[in-house]
């Protein structure tokens, strides 16, 4: 988001160029309220996301259905319990796809309401969906191979998407200068805070670095984000470290101090409070399922 905001940073799934992830049954069952700059497509395989929020719409997903989160929109997750959740995510870095197709900062995705397809469209999506499908299999191979084949089906996912379902973003919004002004200023903290999660910062040095009052800091961003900056921080924190949880090797209290936690326990409150369950509870789960 150049004029972009962002929320967390998009770890890539190496050696892919972008963020893929197999959610199940056993997987964190609340996200709560972010965005970020990549752009993220969830893909539903079996069972049901109950509540995937997205720009104030609600959806209730089903088998098959694909989701566009596009940049810069807040959206959260909420799943019941489920035995037979299974869902795909897939997310985008935007400059890379914008190193493709250099229209995408004056564009976006419209995906979400199949109803209003066109027959060209509805084409298009059906191939997507088998292509999604293939793609969740494939990434739980795990032969030399493997990479190749999830390379050129997330192409082939990028080539459709884009020539199908982007629009136009002036037909969209005009944002006023009001509105430019608060996605600026808002910009300029969560990059200071993406940038800096790792060192102890708190609303003194976010403020200093925005050359504004702490007062006006604290008001500014809970009128317009919906929760306090120090939130946000453990936000952040808590999905880098969530994301290391999933393939490092490093134990409870390093990713805690590595990802800007004074410790264990703030780092399980914060994944309670994204996640709704603590990182003790999820590095036991891993660990036990890689045993």
């Amino acid at each position: 988001m150049s004029n972009d905001l962002q929320h967390e940073t998009v770890l890539v799934t190496p050696p892919l160029p972008v963020w893929l992830f197999y959610h199940h049954n056993n997987s964190a069952n609340h996200i709560a309220a972010h965005w970020h700059q990549a752009i993220e497509f969830s893909f539903t395989l079996a069972g049901s996301i109950d509540r995937f929020k997205i720009d104030n719409q609600v959806y209730q997903t089903k088998p098959g259905q694909i989701l566009v989160v596009n940049s810069q929109v807040i959206h959260s997750i909420d799943v019941t319990n489920h035995s037979n959740n299974q869902a795909l995510s897939l997310s985008v870095p935007f400059n890379y796809l914008e190193s493709f197709y250099p229209k995408l900062s004056e564009s976006y995705f419209e995906l979400n309401q199949p109803e209003k397809f066109t027959a060209q469209q509805q084409s298009a999506y059906r191939k997507l969906q088998s292509l999604f499908y293939q793609l969740a299999w494939r990434y739980q191979d795990h032969d030399e191979f493997k990479f190749i084949d999830l390379q050129l089906l997330i192409n082939q996912i990028l080539k459709l998407l884009l020539t199908h379902f982007t629009k136009p973003l002036a037909s969209k919004t005009n944002l006023s200068r009001q509105t430019s002004y608060t996605l600026s200023r808002l910009h300029e903290i969560t990059k200071f805070v993406n940038e800096h999660y790792q060192t102890d910062i708190g609303l003194v040095e976010i403020a200093a670095h925005c050359n504004i009052s702490r007062v006006y800091l604290a008001r500014f961003f809970k009128q317009h984000m919906g929760l306090t900056v120090g939130q946000y921080l453990n936000n952040v924190r808590a999905q880098h470290a969530y994301k290391e949880l999933l393939t490092t090797k490093k134990t409870l209290s390093q990713l805690a101090l590595t990802n800007g936690f004074s410790g264990i326990r703030t780092m399980n409150r914060a994944f309670n409070n994204l996640y709704g369950q603590t990182a003790s509870k999820l590095y036991r789960e891993r660990k036990t399922a890689n045993d």
